[in-house]
């Protein structure tokens, strides 16, 4: 029975809601399961798939999800790892280039495409090549089977004052940002088994 590790962070519980999701779709397809969070230091060695997920916060890991894969770079350099990111906008930059692996983007995303010269910082430092960019530098020589982009839900009521009073201010900006849960289980689950299969490929 193949094994699968899912490691998550999650500020508002939204990437630990996708995260059973995603767990839940491997366990239906016959794998064997184990989740847990990136600050527990969960044992990584033996599973044949590893998906790590964390919440999008101005275009960089957060500092759980960026400790996990440093303190784990040597293993994931050798076995099918994938990336799944949560948040509530995305855009895409046109005529930037993307890098060559599975780039999943949730269909709820709907994601707004910006000419360079017209997205302003704000609206850039929420774009796919925003986050992929900063994702690489990170990972450096690790190489995922794919990156899943998903829409997740905003809850004020869970962010401690410093991050509400920056997400209010980002909702300025932003189109179509406002509170509520735009979470797709299937896109989740769907994206979950397409990593699976490419990890069982792989094998």
């Amino acid at each position: 029975m193949p094994s699968a590790l899912v490691v998550y962070d999650s500020k508002t519980g939204s990437t630990a809601l996708m995260a059973a999701i995603a767990a839940r779709a491997l366990e239906e397809k016959g794998w064997a399961v184990v989740v847990d969070t990136a600050d527990k230091a969960p044992e990584i060695e033996g599973h044949d798939l590893v998906l790590i997920g964390g919440p999008l916060r101005l275009g960089k890991p957060s500092k759980k999800l960026a400790g996990f894969v440093n303190a784990n770079r040597e293993y994931l350099e050798k076995t099918a790892c994938a990336f799944f990111l949560s948040g509530v906008s995305l855009g895409i930059v046109k005529k930037e280039s993307l890098p060559e692996i599975d780039i999943y983007i949730d269909p709820g995303f709907e994601p707004i495409v910006y000419d360079w010269h017209f997205a302003n910082l704000m609206e850039y430092t929420h774009t796919v090549q925003y986050y992929l960019k900063h994702l690489y530098k990170h990972i450096g020589s690790i190489k995922p089977l794919g990156v899943g982009f998903f829409r997740g839900k905003m809850d004020f009521a869970e962010l401690p004052l410093k991050e509400k009073l920056i997400t209010y201010f980002i909702m300025i900006f932003i189109k179509d940002f406002e509170e509520k849960d735009y979470t797709s289980p299937k896109a989740v689950a769907d994206w979950a088994c397409r990593m699976a299969q490419k990890a069982e490929d792989r094998a």
